[in-house]
């Protein structure tokens, strides 16, 4: 299962919600451990940065390289149309 890192009124989050209710994908959004900036949250997510996503063993802090990757690991309901010319 994915775990999302972030806080509720991010509006980079709710671009992750929304993409991840999207494809039907299962999730777990989280506050960062020990607050945002806190050691604690930096020990799993080096950066610090908000939002964050735990996969298996990678991490992503990014909000738009996570949704890229949410794109391309679950590509079962894109999100995108196929061709530039539509994408456009």
């Amino acid at each position: 299962m994915l775990t999302i890192y972030a806080v509720p009124v991010s509006v980079y989050n709710a671009k992750l919600r929304i993409l991840l209710r999207h494809k039907g994908v299962p999730f777990s959004e989280q506050p960062p451990p020990g607050g945002y900036g806190s050691a604690e949250y930096k020990s799993l997510v080096p950066s610090g940065n908000l939002p964050a996503m735990v996969h298996g063993d990678l991490i992503l802090a990014d909000s738009e390289a996570i949704a890229e990757y949410i794109e391309e690991a679950f590509p079962e309901t894109p999100m995108l149309p196929d061709t530039i010319y539509l994408r456009a």
